[in-house]
């Protein structure tokens, strides 16, 4: 099992009737992309335990959809600042969804438990998640609202204090 996709065009809303006619106006679509605006693409990983997780597990929840990798320098100072906002944000509608890329279930596990990562770790060890959020370096992170759609892109590490800035305009009051 590696990464899934469904590039095609879905409805946004149920239709809504025209002012002149009554009758229902043709329903808005939603294209899936990484730009924002666009419906995050669907993904299908297994995490840390063999566990299959798709993106979709996370529908109604403002997510951070990180992708990294324990080799990269950046990546490993972002993580207590993803580590403390999860905690802070996982009961106030908010996770962190973590996709290493290309490295092996036993690095990625000891990386996880060193850094007590308590957010979903996903594995993309061929690659494949590369097609469907083709990113510039790492680590690169995607802010999806609970709806799915794609509302900040972030190239390079955060800080906690930006990663609750961008965060906390998504979350319901």
């Amino acid at each position: 099992p590696g990464a899934s996709a469904s590039v095609t065009r879905g409805p946004a809303s149920t239709p809504t009737p025209c002012d002149k006619c009554g009758k229902d106006r043709p329903t808005p679509t939603r294209v899936r992309g990484t730009a924002v605006g666009q419906e995050a693409p669907a993904l299908s990983l297994l995490d840390l335990e063999g566990k299959t997780v798709r993106l979709s597990d996370y529908r109604g929840q403002v997510v951070l959809l990180n992708f990294w990798a324990t080799w990269c320098g950046p990546c490993r100072l972002e993580v207590p600042g993803l580590v403390m906002v999860h905690e802070s944000y996982k009961d106030r509608g908010s996770t962190i969804v973590a996709v290493n890329l290309g490295e092996p279930r036993e690095r990625v596990a000891a990386f996880a438990a060193q850094f007590q990562m308590t957010f979903p770790v996903l594995l993309d060890p061929a690659g494949q998640v590369r097609s469907l959020y083709p990113i510039r370096g790492i680590p690169t992170s995607f802010v999806l609202d609970a709806e799915g759609v794609v509302r900040k892109v972030v190239i390079g590490a955060m800080d906690e204090e930006t990663i609750v800035e961008l965060i906390e305009p998504f979350l319901a009051s």
